[in-house]
């Protein structure tokens, strides 16, 4: 839903998120998890780039508003990606 650029710095947001019906929560944490990318930056494990490691997960699950994003997310994934027969649920408040 988002990629943080490291040479630039810079955070995308996928325009799928810029819909009245996503929870401004939800796309705070996607901030969050984009920001931890520069504080938690990839480790190189032999031909492969591993993003989101033991150290990134930990931190990631300390967002408060983690488990209430994920659920969301899991809720909502379909519409999200486009996939037919995808709607949203109401957003929590």
């Amino acid at each position: 839903m988002g990629v943080y650029d490291h040479l630039t710095r810079t955070i995308r947001i996928h325009p799928a998120l810029d819909q009245e019906v996503v929870p401004r929560f939800f796309v705070e944490y996607i901030v969050f998890h984009e920001m931890l990318h520069q504080a938690v930056p990839g480790d190189d494990r032999g031909s492969r780039r591993e993003h989101h490691g033991p150290p990134f997960r930990r931190r990631e699950r300390a967002y408060p508003g983690y488990a209430r994003a994920i659920a969301w997310e899991r809720e909502n994934l379909a519409l999200l990606l486009g996939r037919p027969g995808g709607k949203l649920a109401r957003p929590v408040d």
